[in-house]
């Protein structure tokens, strides 16, 4: 499984990223799938990570999965309800599949 995949200002991953480090090489792979501490509520860093893993943040209004959005950060795991969330880039556009 592929880390982390970086592109039109943003960085693509499972479970967000590490709040301290800006190079990504360095960080651990366990962090990438499970996650790092203080991600997303202090991340504070340039690029805007897409990321999953963290469903429970899944939001449904109006009949539509919202994502989490948070310091940069876009949480489109909607798997909590049964449905796919997917990310345009570079236009940051979410939208979802049922």
């Amino acid at each position: 499984m592929v880390n982390y995949h970086e592109g039109d200002g943003h960085v693509f991953t499972h479970a967000g990223i590490s709040v301290d480090s800006a190079n990504l090489e360095d960080l651990d792979a366990h962090g990438f799938r499970w996650g790092f501490p203080g991600f997303p509520d202090e991340y504070a860093g340039k690029r805007t990570v897409v990321h999953g893993h963290w469903s429970k943040h899944a939001k449904k209004e109006y009949g539509k999965v919202l994502p989490l959005v948070r310091n940069k950060t876009i949480c489109i795991d909607s798997s909590r309800h049964d449905e796919l969330l997917l990310f345009e880039s570079p236009e940051n556009k979410p939208f979802h599949v049922r």
